[in-house]
């Protein structure tokens, strides 16, 4: 005699701290369902644990030896939370395709407040929204791209994959966006900040979009 599975025929709808009891999904044909059930990213945004950083006025890429008025997300230490990154959009604004290559860099000690002896001598907080609307949860992170100064040891960290030879002018292709999925490989700790400059400052303008799930720290939670 083969192994006995519980199912049951239909969604169900349970609550948080229901009992793991409670049988599979079969689907009606008798097969076990198996499925997303919802967007990849659902349940992070349903529980207003996702945010996205961004700049409501577009911007140029400032070059690598620039140290003002650069993209920034930085997770004060002491926030309580990693933010697991997500997603990097770019959106161009300007026909002019004189955009550089994009790095990222990081700086490990940016500390929990912004002053002149730190990494982040002067930072102007761009509050990043939560995707769950009317939540009112407000992110442990902060984001900036104006009024705000890096300090000059910020290192390297890595390539975006975005690059000039992949950015085309509006004037000769419509107007369009530039995404890379880090899908949770690269995590921001407490005390931690990354910024996005390019291999030399550009004249196009665009927007950034930084999404990032905020998980428990040390711990990992969904």
């Amino acid at each position: 005699m083969g192994l006995k599975v519980d199912t049951f025929v239909g969604p169900s709808n349970l609550t948080d701290g229901a009992h793991e009891d409670i049988p599979l999904r079969m689907g009606r044909d008798g097969s076990l369902v198996v499925s997303q059930n919802h967007g990849k990213f659902y349940q992070a945004a349903k529980r207003g644990n996702m945010y996205v950083a961004t700049n409501p006025t577009a911007i140029t890429m400032k070059a690598v030896a620039t140290l003002t008025n650069v993209p920034i997300l930085w997770n004060p230490m002491g926030s309580g939370v990693c933010l697991e990154v997500i997603r990097l959009e770019m959106t161009q604004t300007a026909v002019t395709p004189a955009t550089p290559s994009a790095f990222l860099w990081y700086s490990g000690y940016a500390g929990a407040e912004a002053g002149t002896a730190g990494a982040l001598p002067a930072f102007t907080n761009i509050a990043p929204i939560n995707m769950l609307w009317g939540s009112g949860k407000v992110s442990q992170a902060r984001y900036s791209v104006a009024n705000t100064r890096i300090a000059a040891f910020f290192g390297y960290l890595m390539g975006t994959g975005i690059s000039q030879d992949t950015w085309l002018g509006a004037a000769t292709y419509p107007p369009f966006s530039i995404r890379v999925d880090y899908d949770g490989l690269l995590i921001v700790p407490p005390g931690q900040a990354i910024v996005m400059l390019g291999t030399v400052a550009s004249v196009t303008t665009f927007h950034v979009n930084i999404f990032y799930v905020e998980n428990p720290f040390p711990g990992m939670g969904a």
